[in-house]
């Protein structure tokens, strides 16, 4: 079913300062850094060899990952699968009561 890890999501709530760590002090690099507009966040894409970390700040106290890091803090996300079939991995997890997102 799954492929390979493609990446992390990990919710941060200072993405200037969490670039600077993850770059100067554990040695990965910026492949991106974007806005992503309908999320209302803004998005960090580190190289980490085999696979990629995604950091994610809010740009909005009304979004979603703002009620996120409001409840559990900093921290992991989300986990990102590569899979041959999306539309068809989602309705195998689904019949297995999965939740899905």
């Amino acid at each position: 079913m799954f492929k390979r890890m493609d990446h992390v999501g990990i919710v941060v709530n200072d993405i200037e300062s969490s670039v600077e760590t993850y770059c100067d002090q554990l040695g990965f690099t910026l492949l991106e850094r974007i806005t992503i507009e309908e999320q209302l966040v803004e998005a960090a894409f580190l190289d980490a060899h085999n696979s990629t970390i995604e950091l994610i700040s809010p740009t909005d106290e009304a979004s979603g990952t703002a009620r996120f890091l409001s409840k559990r803090g900093e921290g992991t996300h989300h986990i990102c699968y590569e899979v041959d079939d999306l539309v068809g991995t989602l309705a195998e997890l689904k019949a297995q009561d999965m939740r899905l997102i």
